[in-house]
């Protein structure tokens, strides 16, 4: 190998290193996306077993969570931070799950909604435990896109530092 040849695969591996943290910036996002995605299909699938109007939140959820997946690829060859789609289904989820929330704990459609649990106290607050969790999931991951679009996170912060150094 020449001396050029190996300073060009130099400069490819840094421009890739670069570009990989950059990218690693999203890293929570594709994750939460991710377990989201599934539990919203989970919920879907069970909606089979007392089928109800119900049905149709898991299935836009569903909908909304592919459309920020996509928007989640489409990061890792742009400079550009473009999380609207990301945003705006973690806000959706967010209230959907506050409103779940409040249905499980105050009204008679508990087992309409999650027909596999049985209605008893222990598994309302059981879900609502669960759907607390989901709530603050999405609250970290809104106040992470706030810290990603003010260019404060950890991230970026290692990633100036590392262009600076290379």
């Amino acid at each position: 190998m020449t001396d050029k040849e190996k300073q060009e695969l130099e400069a490819r591996r840094k421009k890739a290193t670069l570009k990989n943290m950059r990218f690693n910036r999203y890293l929570l996002f594709r994750y939460s996306l991710s377990l989201l995605f599934f539990a919203n299909l989970y919920w879907f699938l069970i909606q089979f077993i007392n089928l109800s109007i119900y049905i149709l939140v898991p299935v836009l959820l569903i909908a909304f969570v592919i459309m920020a997946l996509a928007e989640q690829f489409k990061l890792y060859s742009s400079k550009e931070i473009r999380l609207n789609k990301t945003q705006f289904f973690f806000r959706i989820q967010m209230c959907v799950q506050f409103i779940l929330l409040l249905i499980i704990l105050f009204t008679n459609q508990y087992t309409t909604i999650f027909p596999i649990f049985a209605n008893t106290a222990l598994s309302r607050y059981f879900m609502a435990v669960i759907l607390a969790c989901g709530i603050l999931l999405n609250l970290g991951n809104l106040y992470r896109i706030k810290q990603i679009y003010g260019n404060c996170d950890r991230a970026f912060i290692r990633y100036k530092q590392l262009e600076n150094t290379i």
